[in-house]
């Protein structure tokens, strides 16, 4: 990010000015605050998917990252987020923006196609429960793991998408020594969607990576994706998934 900073003059001296600055993160947050002094006519926006473990808790750090982005959000038009969760447990306790915030769900977004065939009832063999999207979560691979050895043969679990490896190390042992247990690589979207939840009938969302924070207040994807291609969701109690489908 330093390095960035140093040399961002340069790299927007020939670009024409921009109607806004969108950054993702608080990393991207830093630069395009820079950037918009090069433009002060630039609408600023902070766009929020994820709450990090580092803006998180009562430390020195994390009470120094919330201040830093603070001060960076004095001037942001507006702050888009995907998840109530965020407003509620985050930017309002901790009074991060004084700006507007949108909430812009993560929806599947294929304008003009037709919505998938329901689908067909109950299949014969066993209840086949997918797990799809960034796999970083010990917690979800054991307990996966965990059900099927309880009672071999009744579930079918699907693994589709990337193994975080730094999170799962022994992510391929566990999925190579369960015959319950297949992973079948990564995935387009929204190509291959309609034919991955097909294959499925639960979609497994409960997530546990950032428990008590991050994980209790998202609102993934998958989410969007599995119902609308017939998947029954697989949620936990408490969490905004849970109290979105309650709704």
């Amino acid at each position: 990010v330093l390095r960035a900073l140093l040399t961002l003059g340069a790299a927007l001296k020939d670009m024409p000015p921009p109607e806004a600055i969108i950054a993702r993160n608080p990393e991207m947050l830093m630069l395009a605050a820079r950037a918009r002094q090069r433009w002060p006519e630039a609408a600023l926006v902070y766009e929020v998917l994820d709450i990090h473990r580092m803006m998180l808790g009562d430390g020195p750090r994390p009470r120094a990252m919330r201040a830093l982005e603070r001060r960076l959000l004095r001037g942001a038009s507006l702050v888009l987020t995907s998840s109530p969760g965020f407003i509620r447990e985050y930017f309002e306790p901790f009074g991060q923006t004084t700006a507007p915030i949108r909430l812009v769900e993560n929806k599947c977004f294929f304008p003009g196609a037709a919505l998938p065939p329901t689908q067909p009832g109950p299949r014969d063999g066993p209840l086949r429960i997918g797990w799809f999207g960034i796999l970083r979560c010990a917690w979800t691979l054991d307990c996966l793991d965990r059900i099927t050895r309880a009672e071999p043969g009744r579930y079918r679990i699907v693994l589709r998408g990337k193994p975080a490896a730094d999170q799962l190390p022994d992510f391929a042992e566990v999925v190579a020594a369960n015959p319950d247990m297949v992973f079948e690589g990564p995935y387009r979207a929204p190509e291959d969607l309609p034919a991955i939840y097909a294959d499925v009938d639960l979609a497994f969302l409960i997530d546990r990576y950032d428990a008590g924070q991050n994980s209790d207040w998202l609102l993934p994807n998958r989410l969007y994706e599995g119902c609308r291609h017939g998947a029954v969701p697989v949620v936990l109690t408490g969490t905004e998934v849970a109290r979105t489908l309650a709704a």
